[in-house]
This record gives C-alpha cells, structure tokens and sequence, in this order.
C-alpha cells in the first residue's frame, strides 16, 4: 500500500508511534490518545502535540518510549 505523501516526510519515530496507535485502536476500538499516552509514561498533551506534528519527540522521553513499543534495532535509530 501507498503511504499518504504527508508520511512520506514523517521522522521515523513518528510513523513507529502512529502505527502503533493505529494496531491499539484495531485490537480495541475505545483506546484512546490519552490511554496511548498513560502506556508509554509520556503527557497526553505532548504525545498529542509530536503525533501532530507540532513538536518533535523530547528527547527525554525517547529512550522510555522505545522500551515501552519494544522497537527492534533498526527502529531505534
């Protein structure tokens, strides 16, 4: 399948957190961002905002991030 042209341009990391939102929100139709955002320990307020692409990912959040999505090596990067 084709990716929006707007993904195209998206960090990787960004594409990593909305798929997985995405493969959430198919297992459980009521999983919500702020859910999304209670499991991997950051503010639904800025997870909002990165999803958004209004700011980027703190990085002080990034290594939790990557733990909680069990990102493989090639993902981490």
């Amino acid at each position: 399948s084709l990716a929006a042209p707007q993904m195209l341009n998206e960090p990787h990391y960004l594409r990593c957190l909305k798929e997985s939102l995405s493969k959430r929100q198919t297992t459980n139709k009521h999983y919500s961002l702020r859910a999304f955002a209670r499991d991997l320990e950051i503010h639904p307020s800025t997870l909002c905002s990165v999803i958004q692409g209004k700011r980027p990912l703190p990085f002080k959040d990034l290594e939790r991030i990557v733990r909680k999505l069990s990102l493989g090596p090639k993902d981490r990067t």
